[in-house]
Parts: structure tokens; C-alpha cells; sequence
């Protein structure tokens, strides 16, 4: 997404001649050499040497200027800095930048201070910056608009709408991107206008629109086809295959893949024949055809290797490995999965370690080797935890970056203010009146600034406690979830090996009776742990926003019908009797997958907090809000109090209820959280030795999404 720019082009050389004082013959000449080391001093935007080269013209260009142009030494200290920044020496190509600009401002040429800005807020965003980035980059558009120089104007909105862009501001992006789009339709710049019908299929490809993504990108290969611009036409067809996949369009992202894959030949663009390989594994991966997945991926890996790129190498190694896993290929599978943490070794990439250790963790279960899996399944939350806390710190940070912009905005504000009031005082100096106008106003506009920037402040101290509250509610259910690995996951796994090494020793010692006492105790070890292992595993989806919802008009009867079905010879084990009482007709707008999850829990809940020869109802009604399910137990039931606690993860099962079997409390969180994910509700309603009642309501229809 990164659009790299030539450096603003001095297509006007005379700019700080104008206002010098007349010079001699020899003074002349040295305005010629002048002119023409600033002219040298401009490069392409990445080309290193041409950076040292213009440093070095920059350099001679000030010493020359400083007995000749206050004009000409600001327009060489610009150049340095450019050069500088391009360099990696940021800070000192920075100050050079400022200075230039500084003098710009004394020297009143809306020229060259629209440059001068143009070229720091560059250097600001170069550096990520964004917040002073766009005080000077909208400082020099501007300028610019006012002298109506469409084409410089057309480039700086394109950097505006990068910022925002890459400061996740979309809305913002897309505005600027199509300001960008229609002055390049005025200036008739063919190229300049496929790469912003890129960008804007970017932003559209990030906002989950793929639609539209698809339509703009498009727009841009027909342009780049006209244009005969070869390499953004590579990137554009790979970027259209990806869209097509993400449609499930397969046959048309592979066409566009393979075009990609040509054209990347014909320019010997290794970058992009390994992602053109690449892509097109990905497509075979997810129509699982693992072969021809693994032989794409096996192409782009050479690639890869020979380029020494890490971060295309892990991804594709973690691809192999979910290849080799869907093959059954466990060991091929767990070397390409190590293979890629090995490389990550030393690496920050959170979010490919978090793919490579939950592939691992997936091998070493199947394998059963359970140690190691748990190792890599607590490595997994340990990324998901870390991935959480960067996310909110990436919304902390971005908050701190919109007040700094406020704050710059209102000292542009301030400034441009500021100027006015001395223009005045110039013009006005002998009218007292005048003055006493201008000195009001002023006091108006500090108090009013002073009092905006105490609003803003504590606006965004209360967003900052705000975000502190809901990180330590996180912490709370991040300790929870450990305190269950550690203690509930351990004993069934315990009891498991101690009963498995127990009959192991003594099968010979043991009667048939014995054995099939152990055989159903190490039945009902490895049940307990698998529906612990399962709430688990669906309560991390949902925290990390990875679950599957699907959501449809679903027939409540039969998913009751069928769970009444499955649980009534538990109910019957313990002479408990099973009743429904349902609406003839009951359908709800839901994830029939979540709403099944929920269901079962509540009534295997019911059962087993229900005594022999007790009644467990499930009674369906129509309600205000959709429809309404009962769950209805004449069980030990609990005191108001403790319904309390049952939806609260931060909360300890044990301390609630006089239950001798209590388990983790996930269950209940889990049904809460799928409630709320199909825009439902869930309520409890007990008293102690009367039995409790669990009311769950769905919509019977779908929802409006929230404006």
C-alpha cells in the first residue's frame, strides 16, 4: 500500500532568485553553479546512491548560497534534509527540513513554502509520524489550491488519503482517494488515476467489501493494460486473484494468479513469481487440493529461500504445514511448522507465531502426544493475550495520535490567526479602536482554544480509564482461563494417566469386573475431559472473534426435540422425568450451530443438578422480543446471590451452590456469550431446594443492524 513518490520536481528553478539583490558577472556564474547543484540534488524516491549523490550537491549548494540567496540556502537545506531522511539519519534530515521551512515563512513566497512543507510532511510520514505528517501535508495543499496548481495538489491528497489509510480512518481515506481521482481525471493522468482505483480497492478489500474491491481493481488493470504500466499491472492481477478467492470465485482467481505469474516473468521479478505461486497455493488450499497446494507452495519456498525474505518464508512454511496436516502427513506437517518458528526465532511477528503454534498444537493432539499439545495450545493463548493487548494499544495510540492532530489543527489555527491580527496591526497601527478590536479577539481565541484543550483533555482521560477498565476485566478472564488449564484440565488428565497406569500394571491381576470398572472410570475421565477440552476451545473463539456464526430462520422445535433426544438417558439414569411443552409452530433468526451449544448445556445442567425421581421441562412462549425458552428443574437450586455469579468468569464455581460436582462455570459464560452473539438474552431465575428456571429469548426475526 505504500506509494512511493519521486521527489517534487524543481520544475521552476527561479524561484529564490527572485527578490536577491543584482550581481555582478562573476556573481552570475556562481548563481549558474548554484542552480545547477540544486538541480542535481533530486533523486528517486529508494535509490540510495542517488540520495548520497544529492546530500553531496545539497552540502556544496548551501555553502555556495549562503554569500549569494537567502532563497537558494533554505531550498538547499531542503534538499539536504530530503536526502538525509532518505538516508536513515531522520532526525538530523528532519531539523534540516524545519529550518527550511522556517525560512520559507520569513521570506513570504507561498511557493516555496508549499514545498518546503510538502517535503516535511513527507519526511513525517516516511517515519510514521502521522499526526505532524498531516499538519504539514494540508498545510501545503493548501498552498497549493490557492495557486490552483491542480497537479502537486493531486499528490498530496493521494499521501493524505495513505495516512489515513494506514491509520485504519477508511471513511477519511476514501474521501481523499476519490478527491485524488477526480483531479487525475481532470489532468487526464491515466497512471496516476489506475493507482488510486488500486488504492481505493484496497481500502474496500480491508472494510470486507470485496464487491467493490473487485470493481475498482478492475478499473485499475484496464488502465495499467492501456498504460503498458507492466509491474502495478502484476500487482493489480495478484491483488484481483486474492479477491476472487476471498468471493470463493476459485476458477477466476487461479486465471488471474497464473497472468500474474507471466507477466512477473517477463519483467524477472522475483518478488513476484514467488507470490504468484504462493497465491495460487492458497487457492488450492482452500478448495483442498492439497497436492497441487503443496507443490505451489513447494515452488515459492525455493523462491523465497533464494530471495532470504523471512517474512515470505514463515508464511509459507505455515501454509505447508496446514497442507501436510489436512494430508494427514503429521510429521511433514511438524517440520514445516517448526521449521518456520525456527526462522521467527529473534522475530516480532506475533501473529504468525500464534498460526504456527496453533498448527503444532493441532499435530502433536492428533499424534497424542498431549504434553507437547498443551505446550503449544498454552503458547497459542499466550499470543492470542499478546495480540489482544497490541490491538488495544494500537486504539490507545491512535486516540493519542487524533489529540495531537486536534491540538496541531488548532495551532494552525492559532497561527494563521495570529498573522492576520499583525497584517491588521501594520495596516491599522495609528487606529486605537482597531487595536482594541483586534486585542479582544485575540483573548477570545486563546480562551476559547485553552477551553477546547482542557475539553479534549478530559475527554481523553476518560477514554483512557475506560480502555484501563476494560483491560483489567480482560486480565480477570485471562486469569480465569488459566486457573481452569491449571487446575480443572490437569485433574481429569490425572486421573486418566493414574487409571490407564494403574490397569496397565495389574491387567493381568484383574478379574473382568475390575477391568470393566476401570474401563468406564477411564471412560468417564476421557468424556470430562473432552467437554472441558471443547468449552475451552469455543470460549478462545469467541474471545478472539474467530467463531464462525452463520445466521438463518431455524425451526426451535426440532433442534429442542433433538437435544430432549440425546440427554434423555441421562435423565432416565437417574429416574429424572423429561418434559417439553412447545409451540406448535417456533422459528428464530439465529446460528444454529451457537443456539444448539446452548440448549444442550442448560438441559445437561438441569439433569445434573436435578435429584432421583425429579422433573426437568423445557416450555417455549412467544414473547415481546421473540421467542422465549424455559428451562425448568425442581433441582437443589441457588440462592440470589449466586445467580449472580453464574455468567461471570472473574467469579469462582466453587463458591457457589451446595453442589458436590460444581465444575469450571464455563459452560454457562459460553451460553451466555452464543446468547448474546445471536442478539438474544438469558436469565436465571432459583431458590434454594425449589429448583431454578433458565429463561433464554431469541428473535423470531432478523434484526436491523445497528446504525
Amino acid at each position: 500500500m505504500k506509494v512511493f513518490l519521486f521527489i517534487l520536481p524543481c520544475l521552476i528553478l527561479s524561484p529564490y532568485i527572485a527578490g536577491s539583490q543584482t550581481i555582478t558577472n562573476s556573481g552570475e556564474g556562481k548563481q549558474a553553479a548554484l542552480d545547477s547543484l540544486i538541480a542535481n540534488s533530486y533523486f528517486k524516491a529508494g535509490n540510495k546512491a542517488g540520495a548520497e549523490e544529492a546530500l553531496l550537491n545539497a552540502h556544496k549548494a548551501k555553502q555556495l548560497a549562503a554569500a549569494l540567496t537567502e532563497a537558494g540556502y533554505a531550498k538547499a537545506l531542503e534538499l539536504e534534509g530530503t536526502a538525509l531522511v532518505q538516508l536513515g539519519q531522520a532526525t538530523a534530515g528532519i531539523d534540516s527540513l524545519a529550518k527550511a521551512v522556517a525560512r520559507y515563512e520569513a521570506l513570504a513566497d507561498p511557493a516555496l513554502l508549499a514545498e518546503g512543507h510538502y517535503a516535511l510532511g513527507n519526511a513525517y510520514e516516511q517515519q510514521q509520524e502521522y499526526g505532524l505528517a498531516l499538519v504539514h501535508l494540508k498545510t501545503a495543499k493548501d498552498l497549493y489550491q490557492d495557486r490552483q496548481d491542480t497537479v502537486r495538489t493531486g499528490l498530496i491528497i493521494n499521501n493524505l488519503a495513505n495516512i489515513y489509510f494506514h491509520t485504519g480512518k477508511y471513511d477519511d481515506a476514501l474521501n481523499y482517494y476519490f478527491t485524488a481521482v477526480a483531479l487525475k481525471q481532470q489532468a487526464n493522468d491515466q497512471a496516476g488515476l489506475a493507482r488510486s482505483y488500486a488504492n481505493i480497492a484496497l481500502v474496500y478489500k480491508n472494510i470486507g467489501n470485496q464487491h467493490k474491491a473487485l470493481d475498482y481493481n478492475l478499473k485499475a488493470i484496464a488502465l495499467q493494460r492501456q498504460e503498458k504500466d507492466s509491474f502495478n499491472l502484476s500487482i493489480s492481477l495478484l491483488n484481483a486473484g486474492n479477491i476472487y478467492r476471498k468471493l470463493q470465485h476459485y476458477d477466476s482467481a487461479l486465471a488471474y494468479h497464473h497472468q500474474a505469474l507471466t507477466l512477473s516473468r517477463q519483467l524477472n521479478d522475483s518478488i513476484g513469481i514467488g507470490l504468484a505461486y504462493f497465491s495460487m497455493g492458497n487457492v488450492a488450499l482452500v478448495q483442498d487440493n492439497l497436492p497441487e497446494a503443496n507443490r505451489y507452495f513447494k515452488d515459492a519456498l525455493i523462491v523465497f529461500e533464494q530471495l532470504q525474505i523471512i517474512s515470505y518464508r514463515v508464511q509459507t512454511y505455515a501454509n505447508r504445514a496446514t497442507t501436510y496436516l489436512k494430508m494427514g502427513k503429521l510429521a511433514n506437517a511438524r517440520a514445516a511448522a517448526l521449521k518456520g518458528l525456527q526462522l521467527l526465532d529473534g522475530v516480532e511477528v506475533k501473529t504468525t507465531h500464534q498460526s504456527l503454534v496453533e498448527t503444532l498444537y493441532k499435530i502433536y493432539k492428533q499424534q497424542g502426544d498431549y504434553n507437547q499439545a498443551l505446550h503449544y495450545h498454552e503458547l497459542f493463548m499466550a499470543y492470542t493475550d499478546s495480540l489482544l493487548d497490541a490491538a488495544k494499544l494500537r486504539k490507545l495510540t491512535r486516540l493519542e495520535t487524533d489529540f495531537q492532530i486536534k491540538q496541531k489543527d488548532q495551532e494552525i489555527a492559532l497561527l494563521n490567526k495570529t498573522r492576520e491580527l499583525n497584517r491588521l496591526q501594520i495596516q491599522e497601527a495609528k487606529t486605537t479602536r482597531l487595536f482594541l478590536v483586534i486585542l479582544l479577539a485575540l483573548i477570545v481565541v486563546v480562551a476559547i482554544t485553552l477551553y477546547n484543550r482542557y475539553r479534549l483533555k478530559t475527554k481523553a482521560e476518560a477514554l483512557l480509564a475506560a480502555k484501563n477498565r476494560e483491560l483489567a476485566e480482560l486480565n480477570a478472564a485471562k486469569d480465569k482461563f488459566f486457573a481452569i488449564i491449571a487446575h480443572d484440565l490437569r485433574n481429569p488428565l490425572s486421573a486418566f494417566k493414574s487409571l490407564s497406569a494403574t490397569l496397565s500394571e495389574n491387567f493381568s491381576r484383574f478379574s473382568e469386573e475390575e477391568i470393566k470398572d476401570y474401563l468406564e472410570n477411564l471412560k468417564s475421565s476421557s468424556t470430562q475431559l473432552i467437554d472441558l477440552l471443547q468449552n475451552l476451545l469455543q470460549w478462545a473463539l469467541v474471545q478472539t472473534q474467530r467463531l464462525k456464526h452463520y445466521a438463518s430462520i431455524i425451526n426451535l422445535n426440532d433442534l429442542l426435540q433433538k437435544n430432549l433426544a440425546l440427554l434423555v438417558q441421562s435423565a432416565r439414569e437417574k429416574n429424572i422425568t423429561l418434559k417439553a411443552r412447545l409451540l406448535d409452530e417456533s422459528h428464530v433468526y439465529a446460528d444454529a450451530a451457537t443456539v444448539d451449544l446452548v440448549f444442550r448445556n442448560l438441559i445437561a445442567n438441569a439433569i445434573k443438578f436435578t435429584g432421583p425421581g425429579g422433573e426437568v421441562s423445557v416450555v417455549t412462549r412467544q414473547g415481546e422480543n421473540g421467542i422465549e425458552v424455559a428451562i425448568v428443574d425442581t433441582g437443589i437450586g441457588m440462592t440470589e446471590a449466586d445467580t449472580k455469579k453464574l455468567f461471570d468468569i472473574t467469579q469462582d464455581p466453587a463458591s457457589i451452590g451446595d453442589a458436590v460436582n460444581k465444575g469450571t462455570g464455563l459452560g454457562l459464560i459460553l451460553c451466555k456469550e452464543f446468547v448474546a452473539l445471536n442478539n438474544g438474552s438469558i436469565k436465571v431465575q432459583s431458590q434454594p431446594g425449589k429448583g431454578s428456571t433458565f429463561v433464554v429469548v431469541l428473535p423470531d426475526k432478523q434484526l436491523k443492524p445497528a446504525a
